[in-house]
């Protein structure tokens, strides 16, 4: 039997839609923070989404050490000040697996997001990379206009995330469980799944996952589109769709 991401498959779309109207959100109005770890190491995206009664926790990490237990933490200070447990907002505990890779899809406690200034990995007691959130608010108009999707299907999750506010825009995605060592191609459409991209494409991104099956890509270009995409597709060499999903569209805050 061939492995399911060069077969027909039944995909797992992962959509991450913006809610109708803001619950509880944050002091300058933000209702999703986005975080990305690039450095060498510990590689990581994430997403924080605030609902009505809870605030959604999507994370991907890989580059861990094999099975081994880490935390993310919420924290009121800066990247590079001083964290105290005075300053800790929320926490979660998680456990790498054996290729040093972890999806969080969890839950905390509304509202995750008020005064969250950094998300910091620790192992142990020892802080191992600290990140920045941006952030964004579904009910701001405007533009740039960022995009944030989850693939999802038998065998792999890989959260991607399309970065069009920085000076140079920036393309992210991080995920596990692929196929060692094997080539794929990520594209960025502007047409809404199930179609194919066709003549829609906005840009295109090929590569090789590493020996463990893990992609991860942090790009940077000056203009990779002009607009946000509607749809994050996947393809292997065959040019055989592995996975579609249509990606959140986020304005952010100034």
């Amino acid at each position: 039997m061939r492995h399911p991401l060069i077969t027909s498959l039944t995909l797992a779309i992962g959509l991450m839609g913006i809610a109708a109207a803001p619950a509880a959100a944050g002091v300058d109005g933000a209702d999703y923070v986005v975080w990305r770890l690039p450095a060498p190491g510990a590689r990581g995206l994430g997403q924080l989404h605030v609902r009505a009664s809870d605030t959604k926790l999507l994370a991907e990490t890989v580059g861990l050490a094999a099975n081994s237990t880490y935390r993310y933490v919420g924290s009121r200070a800066k990247c590079g000040t001083a964290h105290a447990s005075t300053d800790v907002l929320w926490s979660k505990t998680f456990q790498s697996n054996g290729k040093g890779a972890a999806l969080i899809d969890s839950a905390l406690p509304n509202n995750a997001i008020r005064n969250l200034r950094s998300i910091r990995l620790f192992r142990g007691t020892s802080q191992a990379d600290c990140a920045t959130p941006l952030r964004y608010s579904s009910q701001a108009g405007g533009s740039p206009t960022d995009a944030f999707a989850k693939l999802s299907a038998y065998g792999f999750k890989a959260l991607v995330f399309i970065d069009l506010g920085s000076p140079k825009d920036k393309l992210t995605a991080v995920g596990h469980g692929f196929i060692a060592a094997h080539g794929y191609r990520l594209v960025a459409a502007d047409v809404a799944c199930p179609t194919r991209p066709a003549g829609a494409v906005l840009f295109a991104k090929s590569g090789v996952t590493n020996s463990l099956g893990v992609l991860w890509r942090h790009d940077t270009g000056s203009n990779l589109t002009g607009k946000p995409p509607r749809s994050v597709q996947l393809f292997n060499p065959a040019n055989d769709r592995v996975a579609c999903a249509n990606a959140t569209r986020l304005p952010a805050l100034s």
